[in-house]
């Protein structure tokens, strides 16, 4: 499983934007992310990251 830390950007409306996202091991992977989506919550962000990388994940936001 991968583990990423995410800084997320809430608007008032209960959804995010994610700042930045940085995996396991320190690196910066905010590039795996569109900059201009909107999530509605942290389970969607975790399910756009698994179909992209193509392993589970799980995000704590930061």
């Amino acid at each position: 499983m991968r583990r990423f830390t995410a800084e997320l950007d809430w608007d008032e409306t209960g959804g995010f934007t994610v700042l930045r996202l940085t995996d396991e091991n320190g690196n910066d992977a905010t590039w795996v992310v569109d900059p201009g989506r909107r999530y509605a919550d942290p389970a969607e962000l975790e399910a756009a990251l698994a179909a992209e990388l193509g392993a589970a994940v799980a995000i704590e936001e930061a």
